[in-house]
C-alpha cells in the first residue's frame, strides 16, 4: 500500500479497482497518450527514452492498434492496453499485437502516414504527420534521414511492442510460442503493469500511477542466415555474425567498442579519441552513469532517492563527432521544478568553454519545454559543437557538471526533508 507523505502527514493511497464501471480501457489509453512518460519504455530499450505520441486507434487490415508512438530517431512503439478481467483478452493480446507487427512490416512510409491521417481525421491533409510531430521535439531534424530510418524500421519489423494493463500474469512459455512464429521480424516485446491509486479521503483528484516492467524479450545474439538453392541437390547455408566494431544500421543503441572504433575510422585527431576514452572512464567517479543510445554515450546523473535523471550531454557520432543533447538538462530541471539558475549556469559555463559558441533560447515546444542549447554560429539552428572543441577543456567541463550535480542533489534533498 503506497503512502503519500505531505506536510508532515502520511496518507494511504488506495488502488483504483479496474472493474469499476467508470474506468475503462479507453480511459487507460487516453492517460497513456496524454502522458507518454508513464511508459517505462527506456527500461526495455534505451533508444525509446523520449516517446512522441502519434495517434490512437491506428487503422490496419487486422484491426485498430490502440496506441502508436515514435522517437526522433524514427523508432516506432506499438502499444496495446488490456484490462485483464477478461480471460479471452489474456489469451489473445500477444497474438493480436504480433498481427499488428506483421501488418506494419508490409507498409511503406507513405502507408504509415496515410493511416495516421485517417486515425487523426486529417485525410485531406497533404503534409507529413510524422515529420510535423517530430519537428516539435527536435530542432535540427533531417527529414531525409528520418524518412529512411522509419522506412527501414518498418521493413525490418523493428518495433517496440508493449502490452500495458493491470495485474499482468501471462504465461511466459505460452507467449514464447507466438514470438517464435516471427523470427524474421526484429521487434522487442515488453509487458508493463500499471497500478492506479488515489487518496482514500477522496479530497484530491490527482492520480498516483505506478508503472513497472513485468517481463521483456532479450536478444541473445544476431546472425545472418543465407540459404542458396542453386539446384535441387545443391543447397548452401551460410551463417555469419556482424564483425566487432561495425556500426548498427537499425537505429538501435551502439556499444562502447563500436563508438570508439567509429571515431578512429572517421580520422578524428588523437585528442578526440583520448577525450572519449577519458569521459567514459571518468563518468562513474563523478556520480554519472553512461547510457548508450543510437548516436553515442549520454552522460546522466540519477538522483538515488527520487530516480530523476538529468542528462548533461551526449558524445554523438553525427557530423564528425559533436556534443549534443545539452537542451535535455534544462528541460529536466524545468520538469522537476528545480531553480532555473541551475541549468542556466551550467549551459553558460559550457558556452564559455567552447570557442566561438553561443547560447540560444528559442521559446518552448508544444509540451511547454524550453528550447535552449549551445550552438556554433549566430543562430539556434546552427551546428552543435564538435568534440575537438570541448576536448581541451574536459576537466573544466566535468567541474561544471560536478557543481550542477551538487546543486541538484541539495535541492532535491531539501525538498524531501
Amino acid at each position: 500500500m503506497p503512502l503519500l507523505i505531505r506536510d508532515g502527514r502520511a496518507a494511504r493511497l488506495e488502488p483504483i479497482p479496474y472493474d469499476e464501471r467508470h474506468f475503462t480501457e479507453d480511459q487507460l489509453q487516453a492517460l497513456l497518450f496524454q502522458y507518454p512518460d508513464l511508459l517505462p519504455a527506456s527500461e526495455i530499450e534505451p533508444v525509446f527514452e523520449y516517446l512522441i505520441p502519434v495517434c490512437r486507434e491506428l487503422p490496419t487490415a487486422v484491426g485498430p492498434l490502440d496506441l502508436l508512438y515514435l522517437t526522433a530517431e524514427g523508432n516506432l512503439a506499438l502499444v496495446e492496453t488490456k484490462l485483464w478481467r477478461n480471460p479471452e483478452a489474456r489469451r489473445s493480446v500477444v497474438a493480436q499485437l504480433i498481427d499488428y507487427t506483421k501488418e506494419l512490416a508490409r507498409w511503406s512510409y507513405s502507408d504509415l502516414c496515410d493511416a495516421v491521417r485517417r486515425a487523426k481525421g486529417n485525410t485531406d491533409s497533404d503534409g507529413d504527420p510524422l515529420v510535423s510531430l517530430v519537428r516539435d521535439e527536435v530542432d535540427d531534424l533531417d527529414e531525409s534521414d528520418f524518412h529512411d530510418l522509419v522506412s527501414r524500421n518498418l521493413r525490418l519489423g523493428r518495433f517496440l511492442l508493449l502490452i500495458v494493463g493491470d495485474g499482468i500474469r501471462e504465461d511466459v512459455e505460452h507467449m514464447a510460442e507466438f514470438l517464435q512464429q516471427t523470427p524474421q521480424l526484429g521487434y522487442t516485446l515488453g509487458l508493463i503493469e500499471i497500478g492506479l491509486h488515489r487518496l482514500k479521503t477522496g479530497s484530491d483528484d490527482s492520480l498516483f500511477v505506478q508503472p513497472r516492467v513485468v517481463a521483456r524479450t532479450k536478444e541473445v545474439i544476431r546472425a545472418v542466415v543465407e540459404i542458396r538453392n542453386r539446384a535441387e541437390k545443391d543447397v548452401q547455408v551460410e551463417v555469419s555474425l556482424p564483425p566487432p566494431g561495425v556500426m548498427p544500421d537499425d537505429g538501435g543503441p551502439i556499444t562502447e567498442e563500436q563508438f570508439l572504433e567509429w571515431l578512429v575510422q572517421e580520422d578524428n585527431p588523437p585528442e578526440v579519441i583520448e577525450f572519449a576514452h577519458w569521459v567514459i572512464e571518468q563518468a562513474g567517479k563523478h556520480d554519472l552513469i553512461i547510457e548508450w543510445g543510437s548516436s553515442g554515450p549520454l552522460l546522466k546523473y540519477v538522483h538515488p532517492a527520487t530516480g530523476d535523471s538529468f542528462t548533461f550531454g551526449q558524445l554523438a557520432r553525427k557530423s564528425g563527432g559533436t556534443l549534443g543533447e545539452l537542451r535535455r538538462f534544462a528541460q529536466m530541471c524545468q520538469k522537476t521544478g528545480l531553480p532555473d539558475a541551475i541549468w542556466d549556469k551550467y549551459l553558460t559555463m559550457v558556452e564559455h568553454l567552447i570557442p566561438d559558441s553561443n547560447r540560444f533560447m528559442d521559446g518552448v515546444d508544444k509540451r511547454g519545454r524550453l528550447r535552449t542549447d549551445v550552438r556554433m554560429g549566430p543562430s539556434y539552428w546552427n551546428d552543435r559543437p564538435q568534440l575537438k572543441l570541448i576536448a581541451p577543456q574536459k576537466e573544466a567541463w566535468f567541474r561544471a557538471i560536478d557543481e550542477a550535480v551538487e546543486q541538484i542533489r541539495k535541492a532535491l534533498d531539501e525538498r524531501m526533508e
